[in-house]
């Protein structure tokens, strides 16, 4: 009984293929979720964040009219401050702290949830976090 072997250049080749299929299906479903999320724009927020998704959390944010965000929203909103809190979304802690790419982006969506926050509780938990990432990543800098 013969196996066949494959060359090693063409089991990359069909792992570089099933990586982009599997990014491709992560991509599809991410927008199928977006679009049943989009009904609520806190909802939609948390689903971007949970899937990585931060510079279209970011657009999303940027361009939302202040005149539109009423207290329902900004109720919500201190909900989800307290949500990022929760160990749920610890990941996004650590991905803070990096201060290129993803981290990045992070850092910038969450600093316009910040800005869109009433002065509350959650406006305060927010800034203290993003104040003592702002200060983790000077001082990674500079050291």
């Amino acid at each position: 009984v013969g196996f066949e072997t494959k060359r090693p250049e063409e089991e990359r080749e069909e792992c570089e293929e099933q990586e982009d299929w599997e990014r491709l299906r992560r991509s599809r479903l991410f927008r199928v979720l977006l679009h049943s999320f989009a009904h609520n724009l806190v909802a939609a927020l948390s689903l971007c964040l949970w899937g990585g998704a931060y510079t279209a959390a970011s657009r999303v944010l940027a361009n939302l009219d202040p005149l539109d965000a009423d207290l329902p929203f900004h109720l919500e909103l201190d909900e989800l401050v307290e949500l990022i809190e929760r160990p749920l979304f610890r990941r996004l802690h650590l991905l803070m702290l990096e201060g290129e790419g993803s981290g990045s982006a992070l850092f910038g969506a969450l600093k316009l949830v910040l800005m869109l926050l009433p002065q509350s509780t959650g406006y305060k938990v927010l800034r203290d976090r993003l104040t003592a990432v702002a200060r983790f990543r000077q001082g990674a800098a500079v050291g």
